[in-house]
């Protein structure tokens, strides 16, 4: 199984040109459930992932993402973004959702209720903005790994410009702000980077053993 693994992750690269290849639904539910499935900080899931399956749709984002055919070409297409500002109801929407999961009382989790509101409390509407987007890159990492063990391809993209990704998409009516982009499909043949060997420095160089 380890090497398995290993063997995939040496497999992915970022792909950039994608073939023209649609998702079974068992592949489509596979990517959505692995996104779902993301840990986050205090397990708040601040995400909302946007797939954006209108063709028309993505053609109006692709000038706004440097033009980059992954955006059109890709088998989907899939916005990660958090909401504007931290949410007043994610609290009682969280432990309402706990103790349905649990079935603890809210009352007895009273102490890790108080532990996130220290956390968020203690914090600007910057630094809050900061920790959600970094939970956004959590979810991509996995994302990532899980197409990467089901041999889908993806290609991570932040080459875009976020205020007409919101625009076009209708965000700040969700309260939403685009964060990361991600591309999923299958490469294409003609892809010549799929050839280039991997590019990591050796492992002494980056794990320092204490």
């Amino acid at each position: 199984m380890q090497k398995e693994i290993l063997e995939k992750l040496n497999w992915r690269y970022a792909t950039k040109q994608f073939k023209p290849q649609a998702f079974t639904p068992d592949q489509r539910a596979f990517l959505e459930e692995s996104l779902r499935l993301t840990p986050s900080s205090f397990g708040q899931q601040l995400w909302r992932f946007v797939w954006v399956d209108s063709p028309l749709l993505r053609e109006e984002l692709k000038p706004f993402a440097w033009n980059q055919r992954q955006i059109t070409e890709a088998s989907a297409l899939v916005v990660l973004a958090r909401p504007l500002t931290f949410p007043k109801d994610q609290l009682d929407r969280f432990f309402g959702h706990l103790e349905v999961v649990r079935g603890k009382t809210r009352q007895e989790m009273a102490g890790y209720e108080q532990r996130i509101l220290s956390f968020t409390s203690a914090k600007d509407e910057r630094e809050l903005a900061c920790w959600m987007d970094r939970q956004l890159y959590i979810a991509l990492g996995n994302l990532m790994t899980a197409a990467a063990l089901a041999q889908i391809d993806t290609c991570p993209i932040e080459g875009f410009e976020p205020a007409h990704f919101d625009r076009i998409l209708g965000f700040e009516k969700l309260g939403l702000k685009s964060v990361v982009v991600a591309a999923l499909g299958f490469r294409s043949p003609e892809d010549a980077y799929q050839h280039q060997k991997k590019l990591r420095f050796e492992a002494k160089d980056v794990h320092l053993k204490l």
